[in-house]
C-alpha cells in the first residue's frame, strides 16, 4: 500500500516540477507589458514596422550606408549619398531578412563628375536591403527614388 502512495507522490511531484518549470518559462517570455500569447500571434514572413529606436539605431545606419555605397556603385560613382534622415523602415523575416528603408539623403557629385551638378540636392530613396541566411550569399540591394512627401 505504502509503494502505491510513494508511486503516486511522485506523479504528483513531477506534476507539480512540470508545472512550475513551465511558470518559470512562461515569466521568463513576456516582457513589459507583452503578454506571451501576443508574441506569438504574428506569423512567420510578416512584415513589422521599424520603432523610431531601431531606426535611429547604429545597426540601421550601418546597413543605409552600406547600401548607399552600393547606389554610388550603381550610378557610375559620380555621386556619393550622405545619410540624412531614416523616415521609416519595415522588417520581415523570410530566408534571412528583407529590410526596407524610407530614407533622405544628400546627393553629392564626386570629383569624377563634378561638372554634373555643382552643388548637392536632397533626395528621397527606398531602399530595399535582402540579407540571406547562411554563409557565402550575397545581399541584395534595390533603389527606387521617390518624391519628398511620398513613402
Amino acid at each position: 500500500m505504502w509503494t502505491i502512495c510513494g508511486m503516486a507522490d511522485e506523479r504528483l511531484m513531477e506534476r507539480v516540477t512540470v508545472l512550475f518549470l513551465f511558470s518559470m518559462f512562461v515569466a521568463a517570455s513576456t516582457y513589459e507589458d507583452e503578454h506571451l500569447v501576443e508574441r506569438f500571434e504574428r506569423p512567420l514572413g510578416e512584415i513589422m514596422k521599424l520603432e523610431d529606436e531601431a531606426l535611429k539605431s547604429d545597426a540601421a545606419k550601418v546597413r543605409v550606408e552600406s547600401a548607399l555605397k552600393k547606389l554610388a556603385e550603381q550610378n557610375g560613382g559620380c555621386r556619393r549619398y550622405k545619410l540624412v534622415n531614416i523616415s521609416s523602415g519595415t522588417r520581415q523575416v523570410v530566408d534571412g531578412f528583407n529590410f526596407e528603408f524610407v530614407v533622405e539623403v544628400e546627393s553629392v557629385p564626386t570629383e569624377k563628375c563634378a561638372t554634373e551638378q555643382p552643388e548637392g540636392i536632397s533626395e528621397v530613396y527606398k531602399i530595399t536591403i535582402y540579407e540571406p541566411s547562411g554563409t557565402g550569399r550575397e545581399k541584395r540591394h534595390t533603389f527606387e527614388k521617390i518624391m519628398h512627401g511620398q513613402s
